[in-house]
């Protein structure tokens, strides 16, 4: 089993500061006043937190020269501050929400908690990686930050490797969150298209739990998680810290609160010939979407409505569904000289370069 900490994605040194940071809005952001979805950043670190002062200066340095780690590290002092927690799916769920379009305005989008990981099961990983010629991560990060409606998602390879980021936010050329996940640019890769699959899992996850309810299904090694309070309490000096680190990394699995059906079967009848125009009789996926329905007295109030992706003539298929890809084609922005003016999904550095 993984380490069931953050020490595989995040270097030990980080821990501590970014929990200090995590307890406040120390990083803001405006939208530039243009045509691209572009956004400035700015620390707004107190004067008085306690926080390592070669890792203030070394994001005082990021803000001055290259601002683009930013936002993933503000997600991860979140994610340390609120205690880290991780969804695993199993790969038939991952594989059905790639066939679901996130259709709902930036306004309407929910989760649980601000940021949550989801651990992409091995099979699927696997699949996948074959299918996009690219490695696949094993985590998925996705932050939420209600007032501004920005979404950060982050394909999680661990700190030695580079990672993908995104950042969405509501836009005019953006009506909707699918509109950002399909929004693509050059030069394109196997890793920009594969972050696109899996912040597309995600983030249905991310309304999926809010519509269905979550429940905290305690650490991921409770015996290991005991002996680290255990060691946090009875010892003193660097051996009760070092306790303390590993509890503070230490990941929380969430789980659904119900059963939760992600795709419908159907099986698709025709009367004409076999080889009519229009006919297929190949199996499919049949994309899902999200939608708020009227109910309530007057129907003037809105819930959310999982409409079920279905997978077509499932019972003439007999290999793996997420084989069965449906293509999207993606926007992109214009270029102007042949130079890509903004990156939304971007590549961010390796957190141990980041370091001091």
């Amino acid at each position: 089993m993984p380490t069931p900490t953050l020490l595989n994605l995040i270097p030990k040194e980080m821990i501590q500061p970014l929990k200090t940071l995590g307890r406040h809005e120390w990083l803001a952001w405006t939208p530039a006043d243009c045509d691209v979805p572009r956004t400035e950043y700015r620390l707004n670190i107190p004067d008085n937190l306690h926080v390592a002062p070669l890792f203030l200066n070394r994001l005082r340095r990021m803000e001055d020269n290259n601002p683009t780690p930013l936002p993933r590290l503000f997600a991860y002092s979140k994610l340390i501050a609120s205690g880290p927690k991780v969804l695993r799916p199993t790969a038939e769920q991952c594989e059905a929400l790639e066939h679901v379009d996130v259709n709902l305005p930036f306004s309407e989008y929910e989760q649980p908690f601000p940021v949550f990981l989801a651990e992409l099961p091995e099979a699927y990983r696997r699949t996948l990686s074959q299918r996009c010629a690219h490695p696949c991560p094993r985590l998925v990060m996705c932050f939420h930050d209600r007032p501004s409606g920005y979404i950060f998602t982050s394909a999680e390879y661990g700190p030695e490797r580079n990672c993908t980021f995104s950042i969405m936010r509501p836009h005019p050329r953006w009506a909707s969150i699918e509109d950002a996940l399909r929004f693509s640019f050059e030069p394109d890769g196997p890793d920009l298209r594969i972050g696109e699959v899996v912040y597309r899992v995600a983030i249905n996850f991310g309304l999926l739990l809010t519509r269905y309810g979550v429940k905290d299904c305690g650490p991921l090694d409770p015996q290991w998680y005991a002996e680290q309070k255990r060691r946090a309490k009875a010892r003193k000096g660097h051996k009760a810290q070092r306790a303390q680190d590993f509890l503070d990394a230490a990941m929380h699995r969430i789980d659904f609160r119900q059963e939760v059906v992600f795709y419908d079967s159907v099986k698709q009848h025709h009367t004409g010939p076999p080889d009519a125009e229009g006919v297929s009789k190949r199996p499919h996926w049949r994309r899902g979407h999200f939608r708020r329905q009227p109910y309530g007295v007057g129907r003037t109030e809105r819930r959310l409505v999982f409409v079920r992706p279905c997978f077509i003539n499932a019972e003439r298929f007999h290999g793996d569904k997420a084989n069965t890809e449906y293509r999207i084609v993606a926007q992109s922005l214009p270029t102007s000289g042949g130079i890509q003016t903004v990156h939304a999904a971007q590549k961010s550095e390796a957190l141990a370069d980041l370091l001091p």
